[in-house]
């Protein structure tokens, strides 16, 4: 009879979180701005990120959700099932310790935006009209 082989549990499994907390390890570790961390502190952080993340998604649902009882009483909204960016913009902004938390962060809107050079450069001139030969 051999012995039982041990399946090796991580850090994530063990706090019950899905955020990676060797990530986050990793990204202390990188700064250098202490000299030691404590195993714990990585293990809080990702569990602090993922409860953040999690409200946040679930004021987007709420306002999904919302805005589909409206759509019902008004067909000339334009529906839409997943969560976009400007759903987790207006998530963010309604919440009054998310908008504190984020007072300073600017968010992207989540669509393409317009080469800056064509933007900063020179105006282009207006084309001339062809020349009409008078007989």
């Amino acid at each position: 009879m051999g012995k039982p082989t041990q399946t090796s549990t991580t850090q994530q499994d063990r706090a019950g979180i899905i955020f990676p907390p060797s990530r986050v390890k990793n990204k202390l570790k990188a700064k250098k701005t202490w000299k030691q961390i404590s195993p714990e502190a990585p293990i809080f952080l990702a569990a602090a990120a993922e409860y953040i993340a999690t409200t946040i998604i679930r004021h987007a649902c709420v306002n999904i959700v919302n805005q589909k009882q409206e759509e019902k009483q008004n067909p000339n909204l334009a529906p839409h099932a997943r969560v976009n960016m400007s759903d987790v913009v207006t998530a963010v902004r309604e919440d009054v310790d998310y908008a504190r938390l984020f007072s300073g962060f600017a968010f992207s809107s989540g669509t393409n935006a317009p080469k800056a050079s064509k933007l900063i450069g020179p105006p282009k001139k207006a084309a001339k009209p062809p020349a009409v030969a008078v007989e």
